[in-house]
């Protein structure tokens, strides 16, 4: 029976042009001072191959209007990779699974590996689970300054528009309270007694 993990992670990586290491983990389990990867050997000319037919059958999905054929050419593609990469226990226990969160732990060596399209016969491993990536290398990591907005943000609350809702009154109020502490937006409450016009009024001053 399918079973379904709060979190597992794909540890991967490539050695030389024709190994893959990789581990599939469930974090929380008993820790170990020995930790144990499993060896696939591969042929890396249909490895090259089939990352280029992906590439081409994703550039096509965006020129075509029936998606069909498309993503069942993906599923074959993504069919091969999980049997050329992932050695029998490793497929077995994906099949095991009825989905959660998949983190990939990948060398920088096999990052160009789409690995969310890798198909265990079920699915997309990145729609059966919910997926992100961590990748390992040696490079140093760019600090990224977002920059800092030049106005506030404008919002506008709505409570209680027809009077009737004593409790929606309240939730407004009490959302307006929170808010009230963001030096970054601009807050407006209108409460109570606001007709058709008066909302069609207000969503126009947004547009």
């Amino acid at each position: 029976m399918a079973q379904a993990v709060q979190r597992l992670v794909l540890e991967a990586s490539l050695r030389g042009e024709s190994e893959i290491r990789s581990r599939l983990a469930e974090p929380g389990c008993a820790v170990s001072t020995f930790v144990s990867y499993s060896k696939r050997q591969f042929d890396p000319a249909e490895l090259g191959s089939l990352l280029e037919d992906l590439q081409k059958t994703l550039s096509l999905s965006n020129r075509v209007s029936d998606t069909s054929t498309i993503e069942t050419n993906l599923k074959a593609l993504g069919s091969r990779l999980f049997d050329l990469l992932l050695n029998e226990e490793t497929r077995w226990r994906f099949e095991q699974q009825a989905g959660g969160f998949l983190v990939f732990d990948l060398d920088e060596t096999c990052v160009h590996i789409p690995w969310e399209l890798v198909h265990d016969g079920t699915d997309f491993l990145c729609r059966r689970f919910a997926t992100g990536r961590i990748v390992r290398t040696t490079q140093e990591a760019l600090a990224v300054e977002r920059p800092r907005p030049d106005r506030k943000a404008s919002l506008i609350v709505v409570s209680n528009p027809t009077g009737d809702l004593p409790a929606a009154s309240e939730e407004g109020a009490e959302l307006l309270d929170k808010l009230a502490s963001e030096p970054r937006i601009q807050v407006e409450w209108f409460n109570g007694g606001l007709t058709k016009n008066d909302l069609a009024k207000l969503l126009g001053e947004l547009d």
